[in-house]
């Protein structure tokens, strides 16, 4: 299991924890667990290997525990218990423009939403409007949010965008177009990870060499 996998693994515990409404301070803990080993530079199997994850900003030793189970089989059996008890498609819910793990949490338990379809028929249909903190503009506003997470789930998957990228600007700008369109759909629980990620990569970008000044 690599580095990013297990952030993404703690990542999906804090997601669940906030639908849940649990301590802030618990949910923040598995926040920096996961940034602190995307941007951990040495493998995590290694770290482990030589019994030092508690050096690792943000990991105490529950954490280093849920680690070494994430690398002895593969998963964790908190995150599978949290998974039991919320729908994987509410965690998507998080990822619609103004859905949060409060009204995700709230449409989950008072009218069932459990998935972005089921959300996008809710609201087409004028049934959210009463909920707390649901108006009808507010159902307008969320299915112009799923509209644009549509959008980005069926853009062209990034590695072969990124290799047509470099045939020239015209496609480049076209794909930098639509990575900031597909980032600004995601989950704001993702964006910490990839706001670091982001900038390097479209400076990468800029400098890489097009068919036209190659060939």
């Amino acid at each position: 299991m690599q580095n990013a996998d297990l952030a993404r693994l703690f990542s999906e515990i804090a997601d669940l924890l906030e639908i849940k409404g649990e301590n802030p301070f618990r949910v923040r803990a598995y926040r920096r667990a996961a940034e602190g080993l995307e941007g951990l530079t040495e493998d995590v199997g290694a770290v482990a290997a030589r019994d030092g994850l508690e050096e690792l900003q943000g990991i105490g030793k529950d954490l280093a525990g849920k680690i070494r189970e994430a690398l002895a089989t593969g998963s964790i059996e908190y995150l599978e218990d949290l998974r039991q008890q919320i729908p994987a498609g509410v965690v998507d819910l998080m990822g619609i423009q103004g859905v949060g793990p409060r009204t995700a949490q709230m449409l989950f338990q008072r009218a069932g939403v459990d998935s972005v379809e089921k959300l996008e028929a809710l609201a087409g249909a004028g049934k959210l409007a009463g909920l707390p903190g649901i108006k009808a503009r507010t159902e307008q506003n969320i299915l112009k949010g799923i509209a644009v997470w549509k959008a980005g789930r069926e853009r062209m998957p990034l590695g072969r965008a990124l290799a047509l990228a470099v045939l020239s600007p015209r496609i480049r700008n076209y794909v930098i177009t639509c990575m900031m369109t597909t980032f600004q759909s995601r989950s704001v629980m993702r964006l910490k990870i990839e706001s670091r990620v982001i900038p390097a990569l479209l400076t990468r970008m800029s400098t890489w060499p097009t068919t036209e000044r190659t060939l």
